[in-house]
């Protein structure tokens, strides 16, 4: 009850992939998935998107004020767990003013026989522009993007980056016009008043940020996208920010869980810490091109090597 319909175009990104790495199963409260959403986006007005900028004001200061002055980039690494293959995959963030976002990960055969350095995937926005690489994504299956690959495959990589970054520096995003806020309403839910923010970017709106009211931290985006297995169909999805820590001055999501409304699988990425104000060569944030991936992609850990 409460939540809304949101549409985006995508298909599985990171956070929600069918790939496997080696590991454990996830733990038994992991992300279950919720109800879908209902209700249609709520129209963009200068209100709307003035008093959305006040709600992201108020994330800025309960994350850090003016402790985000000093940070210009920051890097995360962690592992990605999916109750569809108990399993477990590392993943990198590499987050750097104003426009360069990219999210990575190490993919290994769900069958076992793959090899044990990983597959490397990278979805990557730089200037606005999203590119993708990525042997698993299937961008033929996305709706109402544009009809050729290129097109639905940066629509991909643009907001598969921006829906995990909207949880941890969604003042970034707005700063730099990489999205547009509109308040959308304020809801409850399981006793939890919540801010609805619809969230939009150069091809439209995609997804529904949800804010905490009480506490004025990120809590969970709704979005929608096209499931490839077992055959394609539409699903709902959602993001959950959750166990925020301190990172020095400010106050940082260790986990994003994700879950499907209309199937069953769900997960998490647990973070196992952050790197504020890295310094990240340009050529990591290049279009990709054949041989570039292992350059860019960090090795597989030992630990999780087969």
């Amino acid at each position: 009850m409460g939540s809304r319909f949101v549409l985006t175009i995508v298909v599985i990104g990171l956070l929600g992939s069918t790939a496997g790495c080696r590991g454990e199963a996830p733990p038994e409260d992991a992300w279950a998935p919720r109800q879908a959403p209902t209700g249609p986006f709520a129209p963009s007005t200068p209100e709307s998107r003035a008093r959305a900028a006040d709600v992201i004001a108020s994330v800025r200061e309960a994350t850090g004020g003016e402790a985000w002055d000093g940070v210009q980039s920051l890097a995360a690494e962690g592992v990605v767990r999916h109750s569809r293959n108990p399993t477990q995959c590392p993943t990198w963030f590499r987050f750097a003013r104003p426009n360069r976002y990219q999210t990575l990960e190490r993919h290994m055969s769900m069958s076992g026989r793959g090899p044990s350095t990983g597959t490397p995937v990278i979805f990557t926005l730089r200037n606005g522009e999203g590119w993708l690489e990525d042997v698993v994504m299937r961008a033929p299956y996305v709706t109402g993007v544009p009809p050729d690959e290129a097109g639905a495959r940066s629509i991909i990589a643009r907001r598969d980056v921006l829906r995990t970054a909207l949880g941890i520096v969604p003042h970034w995003l707005t700063d730099a016009s990489l999205v547009t806020i509109s308040y959308a309403a304020t809801i409850e839910e399981e006793g939890r008043a919540l801010v609805a923010l619809d969230v939009s970017d150069d091809d439209g709106p995609f997804a529904t940020l949800y804010v905490a009211e009480e506490t004025h931290l990120p809590f969970k985006l709704h979005y929608r996208l096209v499931d490839l297995v077992p055959s394609p169909h539409e699903t709902f999805a959602m993001l959950y920010y959750d166990d925020f820590r301190s990172v020095e001055d400010l106050t940082l999501p260790f986990r994003i869980g994700y879950g499907y409304a209309t199937v069953e699988p769900h997960g998490s990425t647990t973070l196992s810490g952050y790197t504020l104000n890295p310094t990240f060569d340009a050529s990591l944030f290049r279009k990709p091109s054949a041989g570039h991936l292992d350059e860019i992609v960090p090795p597989m850990p030992e630990a999780l090597r087969r």
